[in-house]
């Protein structure tokens, strides 16, 4: 028996449609389909380890401790290519975590969160050690990375088009036998970025999405092995701008990364924090997180290494220009997720599934791959799995 993990990026759970989606509507009236609260931030470590922010240490790609980010030489370089460039440099001193490159100046000051992917050995226990302890066979590719039983290789100069990376996939599947096979589609999330959740380019998006989900899991027997699809947000369409950059005064004594949704603020002094603070009251469409919304969102973490106060937009707002938008973009998720239109989605064969978080995706594989108990034993601390009793 195989187990496909198949993760969708930025597929809300109403794209699923009659129109749009065929395959995947017949699956979800198959077999049922749940809406997951994404966790919040721009990190993929709650779903890794099934942990919330807070305990994992995670929130973005970025965040501020004594190293900094090494950019000066990708200036002198074209746009199009610093990331080639930039990520394979990376790669070469053994750091395989990619990163998006597009304000330099955002980056130069600030330190890459995480710098190898989360099958290497981690301080916090993930997915891939219970495949060691398991002794779970997977192959993972999650281009530009390609990991077979931790041995990962760089696929850097191969198309990252979702067209080619399914051929590629179904060719590793056709080559390698494993216990589990994971894959990532990638573009659905772009698309919603450059033209809006509600456009005429999602739908065309949408429906070679379906296609390529069909394709895939041709290739797996729906009857004997494990299917799990999901994703990990979804996307609303952006309303307004908020220019922090104006807004903000202009001083050396704080740092301000902004990220789309959220600015994280780190001060020198009192002086200056109150200057800021007084300053962004003012701000339109956003507010600073008050303790109990920290907690609410599970980041309110032990350290400022992640920030010392950090600002929200409103949902639709976008802040612009940022760490990872120059321009202003369409589509944007990373709001309070309580919102409708940021639920993500899961999808298995294996049984109907309940309405979770994404911290419960790690305990489903578990259940979906080993004994209820064993899952039990693994995370009783963490989530739960998202499957009902058969």
């Amino acid at each position: 028996m195989k187990t496909l993990i198949l993760w969708i990026d930025a597929f809300r759970p109403d794209y699923i449609s009659k129109e749009n989606t065929p395959f995947l509507y017949k699956l979800s009236r198959r077999y049922g389909i749940a809406s997951i609260k994404p966790s919040f931030g721009f990190s993929q470590a709650s779903w890794y380890t099934g942990l919330y922010p807070k305990e994992h240490g995670e929130l973005c790609i970025f965040n501020k401790n004594k190293s900094k980010t090494s950019v000066f030489f990708l200036k002198f370089l074209p746009k199009f290519l610093r990331g080639y460039v930039y990520n394979l440099s990376r790669y070469l001193l053994g750091k395989d975590f990619s990163v998006p490159i597009i304000n330099l100046d955002q980056m130069s000051k600030f330190s890459v969160t995480r710098n190898k992917s989360y099958h290497h050995h981690y301080e916090i226990k993930t997915l891939f050690d219970h495949f060691r302890k398991n002794k779970t066979s997977y192959l993972m590719y999650y281009w530009p990375i390609l990991v077979k039983n931790d041995k990962s290789k760089l696929t850097l100069f191969t198309s990252g088009r979702d067209i080619s990376k399914t051929k590629k996939f179904i060719k590793l599947v056709k080559k390698n036998s494993c216990d589990v096979y994971f894959f990532k589609l990638s573009e659905l999330d772009s698309f919603g970025h450059s033209h809006g959740p509600k456009s005429d380019m999602i739908k065309i998006k949408l429906r070679e999405q379906d296609f390529l989900v069909e394709r895939i899991l041709k290739k797996f027997n729906l009857e004997k092995d494990n299917v799990l699809i999901w994703s990990d947000h979804g996307m609303l369409e952006v309303k307004g701008l908020i220019d922090l950059e104006k807004a903000l005064p202009k001083s050396n004594y704080y740092d301000c990364l902004t990220e789309s949704t959220t600015a994280k603020l780190w001060f020198d002094n009192e002086e200056i924090k109150n200057e800021v603070l007084s300053k962004i009251k003012k701000v339109k469409h956003g507010h600073i997180l008050s303790k109990e919304e920290l907690k609410k969102f599970k980041i309110d973490f032990k350290t400022t290494e992640n920030f010392e106060e950090i600002f929200l937009a409103d949902p639709g707002y976008l802040i612009c220009p940022n760490v990872f938008q120059s321009k202003p973009i369409k589509g944007m998720h990373g709001y309070d997720y309580s919102q409708k239109g940021e639920l993500a989605f899961l999808i298995s064969n294996n049984r109907t599934v309940k309405q979770g978080e994404m911290i419960d995706i790690l305990p489903t594989i578990l259940e979906l791959l080993y004994s209820k108990s064993t899952t039990e034993r693994a995370v009783a601390s963490i989530g739960s799995s998202l499957l009902l009793p058969k």
